[in-house]
């Protein structure tokens, strides 16, 4: 089933209109909240040792609804990131600091870049690309493939690749 869920959003998402595709997906994570599963209770227990004790049940649900729209909102993008072009990219990708980040690599000092779970590594990776920032070459053992679970490598329309 997730190998047929995979093989479906790298070839209908991209090809479907973004506000219908976005829609369908966070109606996905909305179906996907209101069933409570393991996973969405999970979450909400990991939300309320954020938050802490004295958030209510609902404060929690409200934000581990949010959490699933992100998480959903995240596959989208992923699935669509080869079909979105340069202006796209750019233009709706919110930063600070990149400057400082360039200024390194056109010095040729390293650079290591960490981005925790704070968006979409993905998209990320081909922004910065898009940017026209170069990036190293790649160690070989970290050449590109499919995950077990039929995904594609992400990024290389815009010469990045992930590496996890």
């Amino acid at each position: 089933m997730a190998d047929l869920a995979y093989s479906a959003g790298w070839t209908l998402v991209r090809r479907a209109p973004e506000e219908a595709g976005r829609a369908v997906f966070q109606g996905l994570a909305d179906r996907a909240w209101r069933t409570h599963n393991d996973g969405t209770r999970g979450l909400e227990r990991n939300l309320r040792r954020l938050v802490g004790p004295h958030a209510t049940d609902a404060q929690i649900r409200a934000l581990s609804k949010a959490g699933m729209r992100s998480y959903m909102r995240y596959y989208y993008e992923m699935f669509r990131l080869p079909a979105m072009g340069r202006e796209h990219l750019l233009g709706r990708t919110r930063q600070t600091g990149i400057e400082v980040l360039e200024e390194h690599v056109r010095s040729g000092r390293g650079v290591v870049a960490a981005l925790p779970h704070m968006g979409n590594w993905d998209h990320a990776g081909a922004w910065i690309a898009a940017r026209g920032t170069p990036s190293p070459p790649w160690p070989s053992g970290c050449a590109p493939r499919a995950s077990t679970s039929g995904s594609r490598p992400t990024g290389s329309p815009w010469g990045w690749r992930s590496c996890r």
